[in-house]
C-alpha cells in the first residue's frame, strides 16, 4: 500500500515565491516575568478549581519536563541526547521548584536552549552553503530520539533541509515539464535552497527574537507544559496573550474575522473564527487549516512559510478594502481556496449560513453552523440558537420538507447555546449531564416547551465536531430526533472556564479586565455526559450512518492527545421521553450502496489508508524517487477533493442573501463560491439523499 509522508503533506501545496527575509527590528522588549511566582499562583489556581487535580509529586514533575522539552524540540532539530539527559536532573524536582523551592531548572533550560539555537542556526547557514546532489543515494527519516553529538545534529539538518528542497523542487517539477531534468535542477535548485534556508532561520528567529522576550518565551512554554500535564484542555495564557484575545474581540474596525497562531513546527494556522465575520461566512476556512500564500486582489501571491502571526498580521493589515485571495490546507493535505474582504461587524449580520437545496421531488433546507457561539457579555448580541431559529422560520417559508444541519469542523463553544439549539427540535426535557469537581452531577434540561421545527431531520458531523457539537449530536441521537451522518465525533467531553491568576482579582471567573501583571488559565471543570450517563469523552458520538472520511485516518481525535481525562459513566436517574425509532434500517442500506458505488468515496477511503499508514518510514533523497511520490500524492489528493457537481439538486439563495446590488462583484463571488462547494461536497449530496429516503420511508409507514 501506498504510504503518504505527512511532512511532505504539509509542503505539499506551496510554490516557490520571494518572501520577505528579515526579522523586523525589535523594540521594547517585555521585562522577563516572574515566573517562579507564576508557576505556584498557577498550580494553585488549578488545584482549586480543576475537575481532578493530580497530586503534584515526581510523576507529575516529569510530565512536566516532557511536554516542556517537547514544546522546545518538537522535531529533534535543537538538542542533543547529552543536553536533554543534563537537564533531566531536573525531571523529578519540578514539582519542589512549582511548590515554592529553588528556581534552577528553568534558567538552567533557558541558558541551555538558547546555546543550542545559535548551533541549529549555524547548521542551517552551513547546511545550504552548497548545491545538493539529487543523485547521491541518501535517505531521510523523521526521528523521534535526540542525536548523540553535535556532528549528528549538523547531519540532521542537512538532511532535512535537502529534503525540503527536493519536495519543492518535484513540485514545481510537476507544473514544469518543459526544460530537461538536469537544466531544471540547475536553474531552480539555488532559489529553492535558498527559499527553505530562509524559512527554517525565520522560523528560529522567530524565537530567538521572540517579541514577548526570549526568557519570556521559554517561561511561558514551561507554565504551558504546567498547564497541560493536568489535562490537555487546561492551559496558560500571559498577560499579553490575553490582552490582543480581547482586543480581537472588541475591535470595531474592518476585519477578516480569524485568529492565527503558530503550531510546534511554525506553521501559521487558523487558531479562532469571529462568528458571522468574512471568514466564518466563506465557509471555505475551519479552525486547524495551514495557510500557504494570499495574494491581494490585483497583486502577487506571497508565501506565508517562516513567517510568524505578527509578520503575517502586517500582511494582512495592508488594506481594508481590497479582496484577498488565500491558498490554505487543511489537516489532511486537502487544497482550499477563500475570498474575502474585511467588514465591519454588526449584531444584524447574517451569521448563520442557509440554503435551499432544490430537488427534482423536494426542497430541503441547508444550514452551516461552525461554532456555537454566544454573547459572552450579556448585552443581547447574537447568539447562535436564535440564528439557527431564524434561519428555519425563513427556510420553512420556503416550504422546505427537511433541514440538513451541517456542524462538521464545529470546535464547540458555549454549551448552553447546544441546549438551546437541541430545543429548537426537542420539546421540554432532559439533554445531557453535567458532573462538578465534587461529584455532583446536574442534568441539563430544555425547559422551553414545544419546538420551532420537527420535521425531518440530519445532522452531519466529523473527527473535528467537537463539545458543545458533540453534546448536540448525543441528544438527538438519544432522542430519536435526527439522523446522524458522517463519521465519529472527536469525543471532547469536558468544560473548561477563563481564571485570572491576580491573587488581587476577587472575582472567581475572568471577568474581562486584562490589565494584570499576571496571566490567565483556563481550567477543566466538568464532564459532560449523555442523557443515559454513558460517557462521549475520548469516544465521540458514533453516526447512525457512517461515510469514508479522511479525517478519520489522522490522529485529530481526543484519544489521540496526551493527558487527557478518561472514559466513565455516571448513574443518574433521568426520565425522557424519546421519539419512535427512525427507519434507519432502510436508509443506512440505501446510502450503503450509493458509497460502495461511488467513485468519489472510494477515493476518500483510498487516500485515507494511504494517510493511516504508518509515518516515519526513510524517505529516498533521489530527485526520480521523490518526484514519483509527488506526482502520486498529487493525483491522490487531488481525486480526494475534487468532485463532479452533483445533479440531485440545485442551490437556491434565500431572498435576503441575493444580492442587490449589480456592480456588487465581492458578494456575487462569495454566493458563487459557496454554491459551487454545496454542488460539490459528497458528504452534503448522501446527506441530501439519506433524508429524501427517510422522508419517502415515513410516507409509506
Amino acid at each position: 500500500m501506498y504510504r503518504i509522508s505527512f511532512r511532505r503533506l504539509l509542503l505539499l501545496t506551496l510554490e516557490l515565491a520571494a518572501i520577505c527575509t528579515g526579522v523586523r527590528a525589535q523594540g521594547h522588549v517585555p521585562a522577563t516575568m516572574n515566573f517562579k511566582t507564576e508557576a505556584f499562583l498557577l498550580k494553585n489556581k488549578i488545584v482549586a478549581e480543576h475537575y481532578s487535580p493530580p497530586a503534584i509529586d515526581d510523576t507529575f514533575s516529569a510530565a512536566v519536563f516532557d511536554l516542556f522539552i517537547d514544546g522546545l524540540d518538537p522535531e529533534r532539530l535543537i538538542f542533543t541526547d547529552g543536553e536533554v539527559q543534563a537537564l533531566k536532573t531536573y525531571r523529578d524536582k519540578l514539582d519542589d521548584e512549582i511548590n515554592g523551592k529553588s528556581w534552577n531548572f528553568l534558567p538552567a533550560a533557558t541558558k541551555g536552549y538558547q546555546k543550542a539555537l545559535a548551533r541549529a542556526t549555524q547548521a542551517i547557514n552551513q547546511g545550504t552553503q552548497r548545491a545538493f546532489d539529487f543523485s547521491a543515494k541518501e535517505i531521510y527519516r523523521e526521528d523521534t530520539l535526540w542525536t548523540k553529538d553535535e556532528a549528528f545534529i549538523f547531519e540532521r539538518w542537512r538532511l532535512l533541509l535537502k529534503y525540503e528542497t527536493l519536495v519543492r523542487l518535484t513540485n514545481t517539477r510537476s507544473r514544469n515539464t518543459v526544460d530537461p531534468e538536469a537544466i531544471f535542477l540547475k536553474n531552480q535548485e539555488p532559489a529553492t535552497r535558498n527559499l527553505v534556508k530562509t524559512i527554517n532561520l525565520a522560523r528560529l528567529n522567530r524565537v530567538i527574537n521572540n517579541a514577548a522576550g526570549f526568557e519570556n518565551y521559554v517561561g511561558i512554554t514551561l507554565l504551558r507544559a504546567l498547564a497541560n500535564a493536568i489535562d490537555a484542555h487546561t492551559n496558560y495564557f500571559s498577560p499579553k496573550e490575553m490582552e490582543d484575545f480581547m482586543s480581537e474581540l472588541s475591535t470595531e474596525g474592518y476585519l477578516f474575522g480569524f485568529q492565527l497562531k503558530t503550531n510546534d513546527v511554525g506553521d501559521l494556522i487558523v487558531d479562532q473564527l469571529t462568528p458571522g465575520g468574512p471568514a466564518w461566512k466563506s465557509g471555505a476556512i475551519h479552525t486547524g487549516d495551514v495557510l500557504d500564500r494570499l495574494r491581494w486582489e490585483g497583486g502577487n501571491w506571497v508565501e506565508l512559510a517562516g513567517l510568524d502571526t505578527h509578520e503575517a498580521g502586517l500582511i494582512l493589515d495592508e488594506s481594508n478594502h481590497q479582496a484577498l485571495e488565500i491558498e490554505l490546507h487543511g489537516p489532511g493535505g486537502q487544497q482550499t481556496k477563500a475570498l474575502l474582504k474585511k467588514e465591519k461587524m454588526s449584531d444584524d449580520d447574517n451569521i448563520v449560513k442557509s440554503f435551499v437545496l432544490q430537488g427534482d421531488e423536494r426542497k430541503i433546507g441547508y444550514i452551516y453552523l461552525p461554532g456555537f457561539y454566544t454573547d459572552w457579555n450579556g448585552t443581547e448580541g447574537s447568539k447562535s440558537a436564535n440564528d439557527v431559529a431564524a434561519a428555519i422560520l425563513k427556510l420553512k417559508k420556503e416550504n422546505i420538507e427537511g433541514i440538513v444541519l451541517d456542524v462538521r469542523f464545529n470546535g464547540g463553544g458555549s454549551l448552553q447555546e447546544a441546549v438551546a439549539m437541541a430545543g429548537i427540535f426537542i420539546d421540554a426535557g432532559p439533554i445531557g449531564l453535567l458532573k462538578n469537581k465534587g461529584g455532583d452531577i446536574v442534568t441539563v434540561k430544555d425547559i422551553n416547551r414545544g419546538t420551532i421545527y420537527n420535521g425531518p431531520l440530519v445532522l452531519m458531523v466529523n473527527a473535528l465536531s467537537a463539545s458543545a457539537s458533540e453534546f448536540l449530536a448525543a441528544a438527538l441521537k438519544d432522542y430519536h430526533r435526527a439522523i446522524i451522518v458522517g463519521s465519529r465525533t472527536c469525543g471532547k467531553a469536558t468544560a473548561q472556564v477563563i481564571h485570572p491568576l491576580d491573587p488581587k482579582n476577587t472575582s472567581s471567573k475572568f471577568n474581562g479586565v486584562t490589565k494584570s501583571p499576571f496571566g490567565y488559565t483556563a481550567i477543566t471543570v466538568q464532564k459532560i455526559y449523555r442523557i443515559n450517563g454513558k460517557t462521549i469523552q475520548r469516544k465521540g458520538v458514533v453516526p447512525d450512518i457512517q461515510l469514508p472520511d479522511l479525517l478519520s485516518a489522522l490522529p485529530v481525535r481526543e484519544q489521540d492527545m496526551e493527558h487527557t481525562l478518561p472514559s466513565d459513566s455516571v448513574q443518574k436517574k433521568t426520565y425522557y421521553d424519546p421519539l419512535l425509532f427512525l427507519p434507519l434500517k432502510v436508509v443506512r442500506a440505501k446510502s450503503d450502496e450509493r458509497v460502495a458505488a461511488s467513485g468519489a468515496f472510494k477515493q476518500q477511503q483510498y487516500y485515507a489508508t494511504g494517510l493511516m499508514q504508518k509515518d516515519g518510514d526513510s524517505e529516498s533523497l533521489l530527485f526520480k524517487d521523490m518526484l514519483a511520490a509527488s506526482q502520486k500524492e498529487q493525483t491522490l489528493a487531488t481525486g480526494a477533493t475534487v468532485t463532479r457537481g452533483t445533479t440531485a439538486y440545485r442551490i437556491n439563495l434565500l431572498p435576503g442573501d441575493v444580492v442587490a446590488d449589480p456592480a456588487d462583484d465581492y458578494k456575487k463571488n462569495i454566493n458563487t463560491a459557496w454554491i459551487n462547494r454545496l454542488l460539490q461536497d459528497i458528504y452534503i449530496e448522501e446527506s441530501f439523499y439519506i433524508i429524501n429516503d427517510q422522508i419517502n420511508q415515513s410516507k409509506k409507514q
